[in-house]
Parts: structure tokens; sequence; C-alpha cells
């Protein structure tokens, strides 16, 4: 038998209403987010008029920390090409056009350009493909002629390739530097001269000649042409200038559209010549936008008051030049302004600073920390380490950690190996040199 029982509980919970809701979406909009939400809105309700921005502003969206063109307040322009720039697949098109081919072997070296990789190169699949296509007949001679195209290097399947044919290009094929290439280039990788120089029967002095040679060699044959992708722009929802040495931070509002109440509308909702029904259309529609108005206005307050906290934080970089930033928790900015550190993160989310230096995100100051120390400067310390080391006798990573822990940063062996391991360092077996 099944009993059914009802009963009353008394519980508090937060329950996040339509209201609040909205007013976190506005939070975590970046500018130019936030105008296309506005301007549609706009669209939508009367009562809501938009205007063109004051000024205009385009500035390039930086990948990382350091100095980039623009960001002094002043309005610039986006560079704009007067022609499409050109992709390796492009360029090697135009050359295949200039060739007198039979129509079957232009198709299958067109096939070849356009399956090659970001690299340049030709990958395994390939091969398969153009067998399924019905031109595996054609495929060598193909990509011999595709290998012969500028830039030297182009269709090559590995990199021991691509740095021969660049090397038999230039009149070193048999070469001691084409000799590695070949078949040596993972020893040259891991600093193994001693090795080669056995292997091959030559002078260490001519193997170091000979990766002088090969370190000029262009191991990415799309090096220097376009991507094809289209460059990401950013408009900055923060400015920080210099007034006498001091930061002086406001809202780059001038650079977005401004929208206010239209007047016109507001007056109407008094006149007695319209009807009840569109009266509280009026009504409900001015009630929207001073909604929005006061959401958009406590976004651009507390976005400033959490940039001027993370400006105070790293004052060395904005007013000294410092490349470096101060380990910065989300939670200490929040205590700071009397927020939750979700309202934090909302606020820095998609949000662009611009300074005398350049354009960066806001996010971007918050740098990740191993034990109250920064990335950055362990990053710093591992690279001075290792720049004292005996190049006969490198330290290893356990060697290094130790080192570190003299210098007062206590991190485990593996997170060295982490750092190390992004800074593109190798370890210490691709360091060491070795003696006759």
């Amino acid at each position: 038998m099944i009993y059914v029982e009802l009963s009353l509980k008394r519980e508090t919970k937060l329950v996040i209403g339509q209201k609040m809701y909205q007013s976190m979406s506005f939070l975590q909009m970046g500018a130019d987010e936030l105008d296309s939400c506005l301007n549609e809105l706009s669209m939508e309700n009367p009562l809501l008029d938009a205007a063109p921005p004051r000024e205009e502003y385009m500035a390039a969206r930086p990948a990382s920390f350091g100095v980039s063109k623009g960001g002094d307040g002043r309005a610039h322009e986006l560079p704009v090409p007067d022609k499409v720039k050109n992709t390796l697949r492009m360029d090697l098109d135009d050359q295949l056009l200039s060739m007198d081919l039979e129509p079957e072997l232009r198709r299958a070296v067109s096939f070849l350009i356009i399956n090659l990789d970001d690299r340049g190169y030709i990958t395994d699949g390939v091969l398969e493909a153009a067998e399924r296509a019905g031109l595996s007949g054609l495929m060598g001679k193909a990509l011999k002629l595709l290998q012969s195209m500028e830039p030297a290097g182009v269709g090559a399947r590995n990199l021991s390739e691509c740095l021969c044919i660049q090397l038999e290009r230039s009149g070193c094929a048999g070469s001691a530097a084409y000799q590695i290439c070949r078949d040596y280039l993972d020893h040259l990788a891991k600093n193994h001269i001693n090795h080669i120089s056995r292997a091959l029967g030559l002078p260490e002095r001519e193997i170091a000649a000979a990766r002088e040679t090969i370190a000029g060699l262009n191991p990415i044959p799309s090096n220097g042409y376009d991507d094809g992708r289209c460059t990401v722009w950013a408009t900055p929802d923060v400015e920080l200038r210099i007034d006498g040495g001091r930061m002086v931070l406001e809202c780059a509002d001038r650079y977005a559209s401004s929208y206010s109440v239209n007047s016109f509308y507001v007056d109407m909702i008094d006149d007695d010549s319209i009807t009840e029904p569109e009266r509280d259309y009026l009504r409900e529609k001015l009630s929207q936008a001073q909604w929005v108005l006061g959401c958009v206005k406590r976004r651009n307050n507390t976005l400033l008051r959490c940039a001027r906290e993370i400006a105070q934080v790293q004052k060395d970089f904005f007013l000294n030049g410092s490349t470096k930033i101060r380990p910065c928790y989300m939670a200490d900015i929040a205590y700071r302004i009397g927020v939750h550190p979700s309202t934090v993160s909302r606020a820095i989310k998609n949000k662009y600073i611009s300074c005398p230096r350049g354009v960066f995100p806001l996010s971007q100051f918050f740098s990740p920390e191993v034990c109250g120390d920064s990335a950055d400067s362990i990053l710093q310390e591992i690279r001075r380490i290792i720049s004292g080391e005996n190049p006969l006798k490198p330290y290893s990573d356990s060697a290094i950690c130790k080192k570190l822990g003299e210098s007062g940063y206590e991190i485990a062996r593996r997170t060295v190996a982490k750092y190390r391991d992004a800074a593109g360092i190798a370890p210490a077996t691709g360091r060491k040199q070795r003696k006759d």
C-alpha cells in the first residue's frame, strides 16, 4: 500500500529573478556585445533612443603582454589593406597558372595545393585521398612539381624533407647540413654534436657550422603568408591615462553609441488624447528603458571600480613600464570593492583596458599563481638559473627545483618541468653539450 503525506517546511533560498539575471548579463558583456544588445533593444523599444558614438576607436587585440600601437586615448584608424593579402595557396595557384601542363597533371598539382596543411606540408592522408580521387598515378610527378615551386620546402612531407629541399635549392646537397637534416635531426634537436661528429666523420666545428646553417632555414613554408583568418579587433571598455604621475581611469563610453529615454514619448504618457492601452504600453516601455539604462550604469560603475583596483595592484606595469605583473586574486579585488568574486569575474570578462602601452584584456592582469608567486616571475627565475649553468653538465629539473627553493620559490619538480616545457626550453639532455 502506498501512503501519500503532505507536509509544510520553511526554508530560505536564493532565487534569481528575471531582472537580476538581466543585470548579470549586462555586467559580463564586452563593449561591442553591449552596443549590439542595446541597439536591438532600441529598435524594439521606441522610448530607448540611440545616438552614434562621439569618437571611433579601433585597435588590434594583443595576443599577450607587450607594447602595441594605439591605446593613448586618441582615435586610431584601423589599417585597411588596399587589396586582399596573399595566402600560400593563392601564391601557388598563380605559379601553377604560369606552367604549361596537361589538364590531368594540373588537376593533380591543384589537388595537392588544396590539401596542404597550415604549415605548407603534405600530410599522410593526402595520398590516400588522391587514390580515391583517381589521381594516384600522377602523384609522384605532381609532388615533384609542387616541391619545385616557391617558397622552397613547400609540399614537403616532413621537417627533414622540407629542410633538405631548401638546401638542395641553394646548392648544398651532400653538405654536412644536408646529411644532418636527412639522417640526424633528432640528434641535433638533443644537441648530440659529438654523436653526429663521429657518425659523419667530421670535426665538431663543422657540425656546429652546419647547425648554424640549418638554423637559418625556414621550417614552416607558410611563414610570411596571410593565414586567411579574420583579424579580431577589440574596443576598450576602460581607458587609463597618466596625468602628473597619477593614473586616471574612466569608462571608454565615448567610443560606443549613447542611449537615453525619448522625452517625446514620456510626455505623451500624460496626453489625454491617447487611449489607456496605449498609455499602458508606453509606461511598460518606459520602465524597460529605465531598467536597461540603470543596468548599464551599474555595469560601468562595477567595471570601473574593478579596473581601478587592478590598476593599483599593477601600477608598476602602468606607471613604470615593468613587464612583470604582480600576483592578483579576484577574491582580493572583490573584498576591496565589497562584492562577490563571481561579480568581479563577470565584470572583467571580455573587457579591455586602453593605456599608453596599448590595449590589454583585464583578465590578463590576474596572473596564475604558485605558492603566492606569479608564473611570470617563476619562469624568469628558471631562465636565470639555466643561463648560468655549465653547458657540459646542465641542471636537471630536480636541481632547478632545489635552486628555486634557495631563492624562495617552493614548487614541485613536475611544476618546473611544466613551466620549462611551456617556455620551449629543452630538458637537460637537450641542453647538454658533449666534448670529444
